[in-house]
């Protein structure tokens, strides 16, 4: 069978991957500071007051934490998206090219299935393990070692990932004028959601660079 897919080397990619997701991580720490912030000044009001309650330097702290924190994290969180996404087109890409052993998704595809909802529950994870397997099993026969696949790592970072996701959704469903009493009430479930999301990206530190050494040993 013809194969009109060629080795490139994902080492740089990954590089650039796992930097933004550091950044991402930073700003997510400092999300986490800055809600703690936005919850102290809450408390100072009455549960049903809003935002338009707020006196000139509590409005000036808030918006400081929402511009300063929350609106660069939001958007390194997605530049960190197309970077990995790019990555994980490049890895399937050599897979393909390597023609690795069990079933290689396309890299069109791979990408894809992150962004089709109902398939990204499962496809993507599944895409991720045949690839790594199939990685590590070339590997292990060229080095002539008793190379394993880490599978744990990509399944904890993907329970962690949709879990970290399904906490944050309270405070995404809010109202446009909420009360501070509701607004209290969604802190908890953001602040669980952005710890769950920073052990998260660690593993899926550990995967890129994981990944990338198996297919640098594989190639």
């Amino acid at each position: 069978m013809e194969n009109n897919y060629a080795y490139k080397s994902p080492q740089t990619l990954s590089k650039w991957v796992i930097t933004f997701i550091i950044i991402s991580l930073i700003f997510s720490i400092a999300s986490i500071i800055g809600s703690m912030i936005e919850w102290n000044t809450y408390n100072q009001y009455s549960g049903s007051d809003t935002f338009d309650n707020l006196g000139p330097q509590d409005m000036a702290k808030v918006a400081a934490v929402a511009v300063g924190v929350h609106l660069p994290k939001t958007f390194f969180f997605i530049v960190s998206i197309l970077i990995f996404l790019i990555w994980i087109y490049r890895v399937h890409q050599n897979g393909r090219a390597l023609q690795l052993d069990g079933t290689i998704y396309a890299p069109g595809w791979s990408v894809a299935f992150y962004l089709i909802p109902l398939v990204n529950l499962v496809l993507p994870l599944l895409s991720l393990l045949h690839l790594h397997k199939g990685g590590t099993k070339r590997a292990a026969d060229i080095q002539k070692s008793e190379e394993q696949p880490k599978v744990w790592l990509i399944y904890a970072w993907w329970i962690l990932f949709w879990s970290s996701y399904l906490l944050s959704i309270p405070g995404n469903l809010g109202a446009e004028e909420e009360t501070f009493e509701q607004l209290k009430g969604e802190i908890p479930s953001f602040l669980a959601s952005e710890v769950i999301y920073f052990i998260a990206g660690v593993f899926l530190i550990f995967i890129v660079k994981k990944v990338t050494k198996v297919q640098e040993k594989a190639a």
